[in-house]
């Protein structure tokens, strides 16, 4: 499956590849969500998500883990739908959602995560 490049210059973060899964679900709505994470910034991933809520909406990401609190993120950007027929999984692009506190750094947290989980 192929995705258009984004502009390079649109990016307000640093991106890390981080591929894979996080130890825990993705919830839209009560609805746990099929997911691969492709990459992380401070305040972001990069993941597909099936089914792939539309922009503006919200989802929780629940650790296995109970020290670690749920995170909200909004759907900010679905790239390719339209050349997705057939394929579940849609490229989105989720960013924290506001009112969370400030010093959250995702790339700290599933980092350490995904190495705790090892």
């Amino acid at each position: 499956m192929k995705y258009p490049k984004r502009d390079l210059d649109r990016r307000t973060e640093n991106r890390c590849s981080f591929i894979g899964v996080i130890p825990g679900r993705i919830v839209h709505r009560s609805h746990e969500l099929k997911y691969l994470t492709l990459d992380v910034s401070r305040k972001g991933l990069g993941i597909l998500l099936a089914p792939c809520p539309p922009e503006g909406e919200e989802l929780v990401v629940e650790f296995d883990n109970p020290v670690r609190s749920p995170l909200r993120f909004t759907v900010k950007h679905i790239y390719g739908a339209e050349s997705t027929a057939g394929d579940p999984m849609h490229r989105c692009g989720i960013e924290l959602a506001p009112g969370q506190s400030n010093d959250i750094d995702l790339i700290e947290i599933f980092t350490r995560y995904h190495i705790e989980t090892l």
